[in-house]
């Protein structure tokens, strides 16, 4: 069996939940995952699979062993090594066409910019605690009038929450304020 690729024949079975302009949309949208340990790799992960075109995926960190049990990309094989490169290899294994840009040193003042470009969308996969840096993330998508989600987990279940660049802000919805310590 030859393995060759078409975009058409492997996202057909999106067609019904999408219309084909909606999928060929996908194709060419871009969107930007900040953390792509836990939620976000499974985001990256599900996203590719839906046939996005394009994708900006940042993280800071590598696989290790305590990671195993909750993030897709952990295993024996992937200890060690940045999880950037491994969710860019796992996205372009689901579509060889995806164009993947890796911010291998996670985002910040420097970088957001640049991150953000041209994004259509911004998914929050950074740790909970890392607030300043989520913080960042929202605030620049907000600025660029880039819609931006977050999810948190509940339970069994899990909240999704989308920041329109026209509605509340994520400092407003969490009453975060710059003093706070």
């Amino acid at each position: 069996m030859e393995n060759k690729f078409d975009y058409a024949t492997a996202f057909d079975r999106n067609l019904g939940w999408l219309t084909e302009q909606e999928q060929q949309k996908l194709k060419s949208s871009c969107v930007a995952i900040a953390g792509v340990g836990g939620a976000g790799g499974y985001q990256a992960q599900a996203l590719a699979r839906m046939g996005v075109g394009r994708f900006r995926i940042a993280d800071l960190d590598t696989y290790e062993l305590t990671n195993m049990n909750r993030q897709i990309g952990a295993m024996i094989s992937t200890l060690g090594q940045d999880k950037t490169d491994v969710m860019r290899r796992m996205i372009q294994d689901i579509n060889p066409e995806a164009q993947v840009e890796v911010f291998s040193k996670g985002i910040d003042e420097g970088n957001i910019h640049a991150f953000l470009d041209g994004a259509d969308l911004a998914f929050d996969g950074i740790d909970f605690y890392e607030i300043d840096v989520k913080r960042l993330l929202f605030r620049h998508a907000r600025e660029k009038g880039i819609p931006a989600l977050t999810c948190g987990p509940f339970g069994f279940g899990a909240s999704i929450t989308i920041f329109s660049p026209t509605g509340m802000s994520f400092d407003a919805y969490f009453d975060f304020k710059d003093d706070m310590s």
